[in-house]
């Protein structure tokens, strides 16, 4: 991870007008990995150590589980969860990491459950990462989502496809 990545996380820690982070850019660039350095760093000092990783979809699929589940409730990864219960989590967390939304078009329900974990998190400790630009959010989702996502930092990784990079081929000749 570059310096310079380091060092917007570094001043994150001491400027809450820095959260939340929105790590944007094509495939490969690093996105998923610079949150994963941030989350194994967790916390800096005088923070508890208590962050929340998401998948976006993972996320949604749980919540839209509990909205169909008996009692509002859903066997998630052997818990018994409600909506209410992981929103919370969500809210309560010192730093939520959220991968890859916008990667396909939201539902209604997708939408809501963006916007609530927005709401809650407000300017809270949150890394969220995807491919797409705030411009390219406002367009797939509305101008609310992108702009709550850029009020804090927003980073675009550029570069080459990391994982192109690193293929190993193997040419074989029967």
């Amino acid at each position: 991870m570059s310096a310079e990545l380091l060092n917007v996380f570094r001043k994150a820690h001491q400027d809450p007008e820095a959260w939340p982070i929105y790590i944007h850019g094509a495939p490969g660039r690093g996105k998923t990995c610079a949150m994963a350095v941030l989350w194994r760093n967790w916390p800096s000092p005088g923070w508890p150590r208590n962050p929340l990783w998401w998948d976006a979809a993972s996320l949604v699929r749980a919540i839209t589980a509990c909205r169909r589940g008996e009692g509002g409730m859903a066997d998630i990864c052997g818990r018994l969860r409600s909506e209410e219960g992981i929103l919370e989590e969500i809210a309560e967390t010192t730093l939520l990491c959220l991968d890859d939304i916008g990667l396909r078009s939201p539902s209604d329900a997708a939408y809501d459950i963006l916007h609530a974990v927005m709401t809650a998190r407000r300017r809270n400790p949150t890394v969220i990462t995807g491919n797409l630009s705030p411009v390219q959010l406002a367009k797939l989702y509305d101008d609310r989502i992108a702009s709550r996502l850029a009020q804090g930092t927003v980073l675009e990784l550029c570069g080459a496809d990391r994982r192109l990079e690193t293929t190993r081929i193997l040419r074989i000749n029967q």
